[in-house]
């Protein structure tokens, strides 16, 4: 025991580091669905579940490939020995011989290619890949060939028990079994030590919100018992010779050692870090919109319920020098490591992207549609606390996102580019992403917007969004991401006669129209944490800055909507202060704060003020003399920046002469 705990007091952690990038390139196309199905000719004989990519081989002639499942539920339903379809020729993979489900991966190159797609109209878009772009690379201390493969020995509801086979740095891992737990059905759940078990649901009950996610060494834990005096302690290893206590290692860079802090709780953290570059290359994406592409966010439920036809395109060339972090707390039982819980993960460092965005579609539908234009794992740290290994890894991830809410068909079409750079500094515990920026975007039109619709007001943002995800050990676990996301948003209106009526006694004509459009350039930038894979719900995306720059406001048909009325409460007198309201009509969309021009037809100066709507805004005048009057009411320009066309709403006013003035004399009698 006393060799054991002296060995604790000095232990690092082993850090590497897995280098290297793909870029894969997927093209869906479907057997007819007459054709009768082929017997099948190959067998998988290993899943990559971090990677997402499993390997298959040939049966008759012993060659081997890989493929990636289209969407999640199918790649998790593999099972090794399965029997699958495969064409080497089209590089399609089916399940049951009659459907396409995967695809295999093309041969592996050394650069994130430019990247490209062009879907089948049935199947979402994917890149293919080429030469020509910077690499995509991780760099540390110690580098191996590949991340770890998670082998899973059993499962629960809300656990895993798993390895991470192989060697790092020198040191195997073959047997070091560790438990996933997530929360506290988790830890009620999962088949561990009963001491161990009741320290982490105590550390549970006083931990905020989502920060229940554990990880815990099997055998060590195994080891917890209590004395006879109803404490926690350490029974004597058994069944090796071999310490299980900390041991030495190779510090990664930017990594803190650990010394035995707190030698019975939780008082002990560490924190490892590495050098994460990418360079996306600058080479067309484009997405076939179509019913039978959109699905739900994130997931792979198809939604029939939509209406959509057309294409989004564009480029995003991204750069970025980021330094990856991982900050974990460790509970220790006489200095022996027995669970480890996550503290925080960080991205810090530069971002240059450059975007460009056309969309060209008839839409009508409500929510967010994500196409997954790249998911590429780029390798990550491996390190360990004492005989527990812990992996980060990272993976590039780009996607294409149209987020409509266009309740009627929306028929639209718009363009524009951008370019930002500067640094971010990022942070994700279990329940918060946060951090700041210097970060600087600006946005360019590219020329108009071609609008058609009747009746309806519609909000449509394309865009792109791209980053780096981090996960600790495999990407089901828990998962990191950090990225920005440029956009377009195009808020286009369409008002009929009917919907625009104006108020009985108003300025203005008595019903108007509009046809209008209106161009902004965003950037958000993004983070969110994701232990879904455990338990669902436990997942949260956070927008941690956002800014937006108007570009353009377009007014198609002269729209007499767009002009205030003006509201008088007859009769009106000469010599007498009139009060005047002036406001928009009921069907004006827009809250932003809008400066006006009123004239009054009688020789005097115009008046100017604000409103915002839907309120009015009160204003007054004093006509000098009776008669006929024409007022004019004009909206010049509001808050979000729109300027509006020069017309401006009329109405006639009728100026009574002086009344009379009259009195009551002390003994009733009015005199005039």
């Amino acid at each position: 025991m006393t060799t054991e705990m002296d060995s604790a007091m000095s232990y690092r952690r082993r850090v590497a580091t897995t280098a290297g990038a793909l870029v894969l390139g997927l093209v869906f196309a479907a057997r007819p669905a007459d054709a009768a199905p082929p017997a099948p000719c190959c067998e998988v004989t290993a899943i990559d579940a971090p990677h997402g990519i499993a390997t298959a081989k040939v049966t008759a002639t012993g060659k081997t490939f890989q493929f990636r499942a289209a969407r999640p539920e199918t790649f998790r339903a593999l099972k090794l020995g399965q029997h699958v379809y495969a064409n080497l020729k089209t590089g399609q993979v089916s399940l049951d011989g009659a459907s396409v489900c995967c695809e295999i991966v093309a041969t592996p190159v050394a650069a994130a290619g430019v990247l490209s797609s062009a879907p089948a109209p049935s199947a979402p878009a994917q890149p293919s890949a080429s030469a020509g772009a910077s690499p995509i690379r991780i760099s540390a201390a110690v580098k191996v060939t590949s991340a770890p493969m998670l082998r899973v020995l059993s499962q629960g509801n809300r656990w895993k028990l798993v390895t991470i086979p192989g060697s790092y740095g020198g040191r195997s891992f073959d047997n070091e079994a560790i438990y996933q737990i997530q929360g506290r059905d988790g830890l009620t759940e999962a088949p561990i030590n009963d001491n161990v078990r009741q320290a982490l649901l105590k550390d549970a009950a006083a931990s905020e919100g989502n920060d229940t996610v554990y990880i815990v060494h099997k055998r060590n834990s195994e080891r917890v018992t209590r004395d006879q005096f109803g404490n926690l302690t350490l029974a004597a290893a058994t069944g090796s010779s071999a310490p299980s206590g900390p041991s030495g290692s190779v510090v990664g860079e930017g990594g803190s050692g650990l010394d035995c802090h707190d030698p019975f709780g939780w008082g002990n953290e560490i924190s490892e870090s590495g050098l994460v570059t990418f360079d996306i290359g600058g080479g067309p994406v484009n997405i076939a919109l179509n019913d039978a592409n959109v699905h739900v966010p994130k997931t792979p439920t198809w939604a029939p319920d939509v209406n959509i036809s057309g294409t989004l395109s564009g480029k995003f060339p991204l750069r970025a020098n980021l330094q990856g972090k991982i900050a974990v707390r460790v509970l220790e039982q006489a200095c022996v490591p027995i669970a480890v819980k996550l503290k925080y993960v960080q991205v810090a460092g530069t971002l240059d992207v450059q975007s460009s965005l056309a969309l060209d579609a008839h839409i009508g539908l409500s929510k967010e549609l994500r196409y997954e234009v790249v998911r590429q794992p780029i390798g990550g740290l491996m390190f360990a606390i004492g005989p527990i290994p812990v992996y980060l890894g990272c993976a590039l991830y780009l996607d294409a996102v149209l987020n409509a809410t266009a309740p009627n068909l929306v028929q639209i079409k718009y363009a524009a580019n951008g370019e930002g750079h500067g640094s971010i500094d990022l942070t994700c515990d279990m329940n918060h992403c946060g951090g700041h920026r210097s970060f600087y975007h600006h946005w360019h039109d590219d020329g108009g917007v071609t609008f058609a619709a009747q009746g309806v007001r519609a909000v449509i943002q394309p865009g792109f969004e791209g980053g780096v995800e981090a996960y600790v050990d495999d990407p089901s676990f828990v998962n990191a991401h950090f990225g920005v996301k440029p956009y377009l948003s195009a808020d286009v209106w369409a008002a009929t006669a009917q919907q625009c009526p104006a108020p009985k006694g108003s300025s203005g004509v008595a019903s108007a129209t509009a046809l209008t459009a209106d161009l902004d350039g965003d950037l958000d930038l993004v983070a969110g944490i994701d232990a879904s894979g455990i338990v669902d719900g436990v997942k949260k995306d956070f927008t941690v800055d956002h800014w937006s720059e108007h570009l353009k406001f377009f007014d198609f048909i002269g729209s007499t909507a767009l002009e205030p009325i003006v509201q008088v409460q007859p009769p009106t007198y000469a010599g007498a202060k009139e009060q005047l309201q002036v406001r928009m009509r009921e069907c004006y969309p827009y809250k932003d704060t809008i400066e006006y021009e009123l004239g009054f037809g009688d020789g005097t100066g115009d008046a100017f003020g604000s409103l915002v709507p839907p309120n009015a805004s009160p204003s007054s005048h004093t006509f000098a003399a009776a008669g006929n009057f024409v007022l004019k009411a004009r909206a010049l320009h509001d808050a979000h920046g729109r300027s509006f066309p020069t017309t401006s709403s009329t109405g006639s006013i009728t100026v009574e002469p002086a009344r009379p003035i009259t009195q009551i004399t002390k003994q009733g009698v009015v005199k005039p």
